[in-house]
């Protein structure tokens, strides 16, 4: 009896974890270091983030927790501005075309850039007058740390570092190498190397969602936080009157064609015109004083919400769940492609 088979359906979930995977696994990243020596260098990166962030978390909970709102009154002057001239810069604007020679491994891109010409802008210079001041109120955190900020820059940080101990490590191997016959090669079996492919993706897709949802979590946490910390202020104050006026005209910018001689200003621009310079000017009553009128604001010191604060913190934490996943995944594959011991066979 004949049965008809049908073909192996794909599945577009498993296509798209391997080509993370093998992201994680072959990519060069930009570089044209050896591969042993770029994953030491993703392992020490992705590591430094995932423990910066960590800390930097943590440390943010603490900053937060201690946080004190202060009030200050802060003296600011009343200007005038007044139009004394302009700059001028023009940006060159290059095409860039490229097209490949060579073939097999002398194949490369060539590039070339044409110069097709430059753009002409101007910015107004001005000079602010003092014809007098005020005073207004401000509210200030007295711990500008708190736990997204905190996670954000500490898993800056960890990478930065973790970066330099990559390149430490990688230096002190070498100088421990030097003059000495190369060690055997990292290789591993293809169809291994395949497996590690899923392994990677899996890694990296289930950090970036894990990562996701426990920073969403602690941002919600540090947003309900700040709102119980928040104080609402009603402050009255006398400030200027400001009138928004023309205080003068610069030339518009303009863009000039290169006819080939290389140099701005001999080239074809179309365009040319002026453009008017708007600034916030003070009213001034008869005496020639400053116009003052009263102002209200509401200050609230809370910094974000649960909401905001469960959206920021969602995706910091993939980024650096990302890194724990490539950092897991990196590992794996040095550990399986390490060099083999002597008197065992290399894998075919």
């Amino acid at each position: 009896m004949l049965v008809n088979q049908s073909p192996k359906q794909p599945n577009p979930a498993g296509d798209f974890v391997r080509q993370v995977g093998k992201k994680v696994i072959d990519s060069d990243f930009g570089t044209e270091l050896p591969e042993q020596d770029r994953d030491t260098l993703v392992l020490t990166t992705a590591s430094g983030a995932v423990l910066g962030a960590a800390v930097g978390t943590y440390m943010g909970f603490q900053s937060q927790e201690g946080n004190r709102v202060n009030e200050q009154w802060r003296t600011h002057n009343i200007t005038h501005p007044h139009l004394t001239g302009y700059s001028h810069s023009a940006v060159p604007d290059y095409d860039r075309d490229c097209h490949y020679e060579g073939s097999g491994d002398d194949r490369r891109e060539v590039c070339t850039d044409k110069l097709e010409g430059w753009w002409h802008r101007y910015s107004p210079d001005i000079r602010n007058d003092r014809v007098g001041s005020y005073t207004a109120p401000e509210f200030h955190n007295s711990n500008w740390s708190e736990p997204l900020l905190g996670g954000f820059l500490g898993a800056l940080g960890g990478g930065l570092l973790g970066l330099g101990i990559g390149v430490g490590a990688n230096a002190l191997k070498r100088s421990l190498h030097h003059g000495q016959e190369a060690g055997a090669e990292h290789t591993m079996p293809e169809a291994k190397r395949k497996d590690l492919h899923n392994t990677a993706g899996l890694l990296a897709l289930g950090g970036a969602a894990v990562g996701m949802v426990g920073g969403g979590v602690l941002g919600h946490v540090s947003g309900v936080i700040e709102q119980a910390q928040k104080e609402v202020h009603t402050r009255d104050w006398m400030g200027p009157v400001l009138q928004n006026q023309r205080i003068g005209q610069i030339p518009a910018d303009y863009y000039e064609h290169n006819i080939g001689l290389g140099l701005p200003g001999l080239g074809i621009g179309f365009g040319r015109g002026s453009q008017g310079v708007y600034r916030d000017v003070p009213l001034y009553n008869a005496d020639g004083t400053p116009q003052m009128q009263q102002v209200q604001r509401t200050f609230d010191t809370a910094r974000y919400g649960p909401v905001s604060g469960a959206i920021m913190g969602g995706l910091i934490g993939g980024g650096v769940g990302l890194a724990a996943g490539i950092a897991g995944g990196t590992l794996l594959k040095m550990v399986e492609s390490r060099p083999q011991e002597k008197g065992k066979d290399k894998p075919q």
